[in-house]
């Protein structure tokens, strides 16, 4: 649902606002801050990126003009999009960085693997991929190379991850739905 947005002055602000289960889709605590917030800074155009966990038919609450809102269901119906081996292979490799990362605990390889991530779902879904066997191949082969690799690194202080069984990996493996709002159009502040 998208209202026309008000006038903007020169001084006036485009604010991205990500709520989660809250605001505009139920009624009670947070979401009454956020209303009061936006009611209150009329002058501010606000873009809610809504995650929720499911869709919802419409906001639980009526929105002034200076808010449009993007609904982010993380269930729903099975995405029926067919993704290219090219763009699968893409997905997984971001994937890959993401686990290498976690596993090393590289925060700064973490953020280039998640921004790469997140491209990819700007492009479209990501958890057919994801949730799929060779997701799981590949995070139980990079889980066992970094423990092995880290079983000998006797050094203090160094990671040290357990070995896993494949029960583990796919426990472990990075959730479809924690990466579903990536796949969501980013709110457009500019213009």
């Amino acid at each position: 649902m998208n209202l026309v947005p008000p006038q903007l002055s020169a001084s006036s602000r485009r604010v991205a606002l990500y709520t989660e289960g809250t605001y505009p889709q139920a009624h009670g605590g947070v979401s009454v801050w956020v209303d009061q917030l936006v009611r209150g800074l009329p002058e501010h155009m606000f873009s809610v990126q809504a995650i929720s966990g499911v869709p919802f038919a419409r906001p639980a609450l009526e929105l002034p003009s200076n808010v449009r809102f993007t609904q982010v269901p993380l269930w729903g119906p099975a995405s029926t999009v067919r993704i290219d081996r090219a763009r699968e292979g893409a997905i997984l490799s971001a994937y890959g960085d993401v686990l290498e990362a976690l596993c090393t605990l590289d925060v700064t390889a973490f953020g280039v693997a998640l921004r790469a991530l997140s491209e990819q779902g700007a492009k479209g879904p990501l958890t057919g991929v994801l949730e799929g066997a060779r997701a799981a191949r590949l995070t139980l082969e990079m889980w066992t190379e970094q423990a092995s690799t880290q079983d000998e690194d006797r050094l203090p202080g160094r990671p040290r991850l357990p070995r896993p069984t494949v029960s583990d990996a796919l426990d472990v493996r990075l959730r479809p739905k924690l990466t579903q709002p990536s796949g969501t159009p980013r709110p457009v502040l500019s213009g």
